[in-house]
């Protein structure tokens, strides 16, 4: 089982407790958004945020950091094995290759590539949505004359 296209890693510091209030709102904030924008990309309705503080909570690299991955109905069976992989792919040992073996390596030119297919898809979609809450407004302005 691989975590599929979307996977997304948010990350900041060493450990949770390094953050100040304003930077885990911050953070808070930027996974909010990364998963709504990854929701409607790969057409999900939910999403697994993990997160991994500290070798103990099987923390793979020395940062604190959230895993946010986009989810469909079936994609773990039973739904909390998504967590014992994350934590069997968490403590696999650094390595060139992916942590995952049924998890095709990707190059670092597809990796870019899906970044740039995110970025272009959340600015259409963040231009579809300010055009229709200026329809809304010019809607409601319309009722209220």
């Amino acid at each position: 089982m691989h975590y599929g296209n979307g996977a997304f890693i948010v990350y900041l510091f060493e450990r949770l407790c390094e953050l100040s209030e304003e930077e885990l709102g911050d953070l808070l904030a930027a996974a909010q958004s990364v998963g709504w924008l990854l929701s409607c990309r790969y057409t999900r309705d939910a999403l697994t945020v993990s997160l991994q503080d500290g070798a103990a909570a099987g923390q793979s690299v020395p940062h604190f950091h959230l895993h946010i991955l986009p989810r469909h109905p079936g994609d773990f069976e039973p739904n909390d094995e998504v967590y014992r992989h994350l934590e069997r792919t968490s403590q696999a040992p650094p390595s060139p290759r992916t942590d995952c073996p049924d998890r095709p390596a990707r190059t670092h030119e597809e990796m870019a590539a899906e970044a740039e297919d995110l970025r272009v898809f959340g600015q259409e979609l963040i231009k579809k949505m300010k055009q229709q809450q200026q329809q809304q407004q010019q809607d409601l302005q319309q009722e209220q004359q």
